[in-house]
Order: structure tokens, then sequence, then C-alpha cells
């Protein structure tokens, strides 16, 4: 595997079930080394940081986002060592395009969600975890299969959340769900552990076999 991930752009990694892209994810965060090669950032080797400085810098948002049994301010503090003040909460709820379910609840920030996050919909939930990943100020926001447990209206809020953030911050999308990336700056398709194609999505289209195949089996 060899491709570079631009600062402020948003690639998408995408490709068959067992292809390695979870394992890439999992490399970038350095939850464990590469056996041989390197990941460099700002060509500096993921070794020589500090293992906490560098996942201060990156936030992840997976499919099923925990939600405690807590208010809707308490969860997106979750693991900050400090409060939010009410300008930095609006900001990140503005940005993940939370403002709108959030005034309409009774209690706003305060209202208690519930186990779970229950009492919210599945793309507000997922909002709500978008908005969690801001509050940390990263620089990389890394977001596994962030759309593929919800309806066609649902992805699409996300969807607008998401491309609200386009050049803000450097995003990388790992995803099923080919709708949710064919916007990216640039998309890696992988299969079997190596990467079989680099591009757009237009570019890959007449490009490479392997995301010809996906595409044609979404109806894309």
């Amino acid at each position: 595997v060899n491709a570079t991930i631009e600062q402020g752009k948003t690639t998408a990694i995408v490709g068959p079930s067992g292809g390695g892209k979870s394992t890439l994810m999992d490399l970038i965060a350095r939850f464990y080394d590469p056996t041989s090669g390197k990941i460099s950032v700002d060509g500096v080797p993921l070794v020589n940081f500090n293992l906490q400085s560098l996942r201060r810098q990156i936030s992840f948002v997976n499919q099923d986002p925990v939600m405690f049994h807590d208010t809707l301010r308490a969860n997106i503090e979750v693991g900050l060592d400090h409060s939010l003040n009410e300008e930095e909460l609006h900001d990140c709820l503005r940005q993940a395009h939370c403002l709108q379910f959030v005034e309409e609840l009774k209690e706003g920030v305060d209202t208690v969600i519930g186990h779970g996050g229950f009492r919210l919909s599945g793309g507000q939930r997922q909002r709500l975890a978008i908005a969690r990943a801001l509050a940390q100020k990263p620089e990389i926001l890394v977001l596994d299969e962030p759309t593929s447990a919800l309806d066609s209206i649902a992805e699409a809020e996300v969807q607008a959340a998401l491309d609200d953030l386009h050049g803000k911050l450097t995003t990388i999308i790992v995803a099923h769900r080919l709708s949710t990336v064919r916007n990216a700056d640039q998309i890696l398709v992988l299969e079997a552990g190596r990467i079989v194609g680099t591009g757009s999505h237009e570019e890959l289209l007449t490009s490479c076999t392997t995301y010809q195949k996906l595409v044609k089996i979404q109806n894309l």
C-alpha cells in the first residue's frame, strides 16, 4: 500500500469486505505499527510521535457511536479536559448540522438523551457523534462507515454535515456505501490488502474494474 493523503482534503477508502480498510485505519491511529514500511505525518514517521499527542489530533466517528444516559452537552464533552463555552458548543453543533434538532428539544443541549441516545434518531446520533469529534479540535477526522446503518433521509443529513467540513480539516472516510464518498477529493480502492485504484469518482469509473463493480452493485 502506497498512498498520500493531502492535508485539508477528503479521502475515501472503499473496497470489498476484508480488503484491509479497517486495518489501514488502525495503522493510521497507531493501534499497532506496520511490520515493514512506515506511515508519516508531515514527513515524520508515526513512531517518532508521542502516542498521546498523536491521538489527540485524530477523532473517530464509527457507524454505531456510543451515547451515554446524560445530557446532550455532556455527550459532546466526553473525553475533553475542559468544558466548552457556549460559543464553542454552538460552533460544533452548527458544523455537524445539529442546531435545528437541538433547538427543537425542550431543554436544548441540557436534554438527557437516554441510554444509547434512544431519544434521538439514527441520523441525529450520528451528527451528534460528529459534533463530539469536532469538539476535540482534531487535525484528522476519521469516519468508519458513518452512514451504513441509516436510511436515505438520515444519510443525506449526515452527508450535508460532511460536505460542510470539506476543506476545513483532513477527513478520511471508510465506506461500503459509495453515495457517501462520491464527492471525495480522492478515493482509494482496496482489495486483498492492495490499492487497486486511486482517483475521483469519475476517474475510477473509467479506470478501476473493482470500483466499477461496486458502483454497479449499488446502482449509482
